[in-house]
């Protein structure tokens, strides 16, 4: 969180630098019918109350002037190997997938600088494979979330971004061995260096 507070901060003292130019004006105006293609740094999901942590790609459509959609893709596979000595070794996988889709609705526009609140609903499936036999778990989660964000214009068609967002989610898992755990939780989350391609 702290880390996306420092962002919006840095956004805004920015935005306000080159505000107070002389013929300054906006590095971008967003249209009914414009599209960005968007990268997230530190995981698209990784906002969310969930620990997914992969790379994210998504993209933002002007469906009208304040209101955007919104959709992302992410993956996250990890694999974490231990050498047990005498020429043994343990290897752990895990992967994550997931999916999101929302709305942005713009509240203000400042020169180079959008603010914008809306909502997403993310799924996403995993898979826990530790070593050894029947130590398999696959784990489904389903979070939404409300959200405040900043994007940032920069330069022509690049912007910068960073939200703040507050979750619900339903986690359920099912280990190989049998049985099944369900957690629900109330989450806030961060993600920063949101970058965007507008089209």
């Amino acid at each position: 969180m702290r880390g996306a507070v420092a962002l919006l901060v840095v956004l805004l003292t920015a935005t306000a630098a080159f505000a107070a130019e002389d013929g300054a004006g906006p590095a971008q105006d967003v249209h009914r019918g414009d599209l960005a293609v968007m990268f997230d740094m530190g995981g698209v999901f990784s906002a969310t109350p969930s620990a997914f942590e992969g790379i994210g790609i998504g993209g933002v459509y002007a469906l009208q002037e304040l209101l955007h959609l919104r959709a992302a893709v992410g993956i996250d596979n990890s694999s974490t190997k231990v050498d047990l000595g005498s020429g043994s070794s343990s290897e752990d996988k895990a992967s994550t997938y997931a999916i999101e889709a929302g709305v942005n609705y713009l509240l203000m526009r400042n020169e180079n600088l959008i603010l914008y609140t809306g909502g997403i609903l993310q799924y996403g499936m995993g898979s826990s494979e530790p070593e050894g036999e029947n130590n398999d778990t696959d784990t489904s989660m389903l979070t939404i979330a409300g959200l405040l964000g900043v994007t940032w214009f920069f330069t022509d068609n690049v912007s910068l971004g960073a939200e703040y967002r507050l979750g619900f989610q339903t986690a359920s898992s099912e280990p190989e061995a049998g049985g099944e755990a369900t957690t629900t939780r109330i989450g806030t989350g961060s993600a920063a260096f949101l970058m965007g391609f507008w089209f």
